[in-house]
């Protein structure tokens, strides 16, 4: 008979940061989940999916997750002159009467705890309404927050904030805009935050049960959405930085797990998006937040294996964008304030480095007679120790911050 014996006698030291997270938004884990945004579809930008291997195609849904309420009032979607031209789209709202409005699904329903604020802001513009913009949360008739107001709206895109404050406790509730006159307004990037939010970014009930787990790493953005299902749908952190309103809407990966044949290879989250309001600068900043270290993950040139056969060749001029990418992760992570990158990470907020050492290349990735794999690795590996060696003065402004490999 096998027996187990159990001691307190510790054998094989284990090094302090060894035990971390891994994390994905999958399962609405970051939008609907750690990410504060209480709004869904916030910029008019989402995506229906459907598909299966090698065989993935998506419809716009600008509208999703947004409807008529409390009268006649129109929605409807346009582009002309839209507050930027990477999220094109915004809503053109016709209110026919006073007190016509709209109102957001909120990934099923606006949650509130009483007593508490929850900061509203948007975009808006008009030509032909001189009245007032009414904002507030209601469930069956009755308003579970004040009624702000914002008045004096132009022609030209203005961004408007006001905060609300919760009068009870309520879930499944409503959020809603209304016209205090007929007319008609533009709104874009329409967005609700809890202001008790951590860092002004995440949920502080899941970011301090993270926290509580003392986490030595954070990996991230995710394991196959760094894939993607198409090279197109892969992960961009280039696009993950900068102005929230300017970042571009991704189809998620997991929208179409799992499809199958006779439900038309679409599931019920097939309007799963990516906002990536959560954003690589929000995920160092959450590090910083849990004392982390941070182990961000590349593409190497492959889609998901698991789901498609998209590769570029690895000695494409295509493939030496996905290294460059790596080495200007890096230095917008390291790098001095007089690099490129280093100064977009300055102007986000954080002037100072924020020490990465390790870095993830690849992921779930392996080795066949299509994929060289192995030697995607080592051009990554080559790149990054070439570039670090030639100019680590613009690279790194602290010692620590020497890149390893692990």
């Amino acid at each position: 008979m096998n027996q187990v014996k159990i001691s307190k006698n510790v054998k094989t030291p284990i090094q302090p940061g060894m035990f971390g997270l891994f994390f994905e938004d999958i399962n609405y884990a970051a939008d609907g989940g750690l990410y504060a945004e209480m709004l869904e579809n916030r910029n008019f930008e989402f995506q229906e999916s459907r598909g299966y291997y090698d065989h993935y195609s998506q419809d716009f849904d600008g509208l999703y997750g947004w409807s008529a309420c409390r009268g006649q009032g129109k929605l409807a979607l346009d582009t002309q002159k839209p507050q930027n031209e990477v999220n094109p789209h915004y809503l053109h709202f016709t209110a026919m009467a006073a007190g016509d409005g709209f109102t957001n699904k909120a990934y099923d329903g606006i949650c509130l705890n009483k007593g508490e604020n929850y900061r509203v802001s948007f975009w808006a513009r008009t030509s032909a309404f001189g009245g007032k913009v009414l904002v507030h949360v209601e469930k069956d008739g009755q308003l579970y927050t004040d009624q702000a107001e914002i008045a004096g709206l132009t022609g030209e895109w203005k961004k408007y904030e006001l905060t609300l404050t919760a009068a009870a406790q309520v879930r499944s509730a409503s959020f809603v805009i209304c016209l205090s006159e007929a007319g008609s307004v533009d709104f874009d990037m329409i967005s609700m935050m809890p202001e008790n939010a951590v860092c002004g970014l995440f949920r502080r009930d899941l970011a301090e049960l993270l926290k509580e787990l003392q986490p030595g790493f954070l990996r991230f953005p995710g394991g196959c959405i760094v894939e993607g299902n198409t090279l197109d749908n892969r992960y961009r952190w280039k696009e993950s930085v900068g102005p929230m309103e300017e970042r571009r809407v991704n189809w998620s990966r997991w929208s179409v797990h799992d499809t199958k044949e006779e439900c038309g290879y679409k599931t019920p989250f097939s309007h799963y998006n990516q906002t990536l309001g959560m954003g690589y600068y929000e995920y160092f900043i959450l590090c910083e937040y849990l004392g982390a270290s941070p182990v961000p993950v590349m593409n190497v040139g492959l889609a998901c294996q698991y789901q498609s056969t998209q590769k570029v060749a690895s000695d494409s001029v295509e493939f030496k964008e996905f290294v460059q990418d790596a080495l200007d992760l890096i230095e917008f992570a390291n790098g001095d304030v007089s690099t490129k990158w280093g100064a977009l990470r300055a102007a986000c907020g954080h002037p100072e480095p924020f020490g990465l050492r390790m870095l993830g290349i690849g992921n779930e990735q392996w080795e066949t007679e299509e994929v060289d794999f192995f030697h995607r690795y080592e051009l990554f590996e080559q790149a990054i120790h070439e570039k670090i060696s030639g100019n680590p003065a613009a690279w790194f402004r602290r010692a620590q911050c020497e890149f390893q490999r692990i």
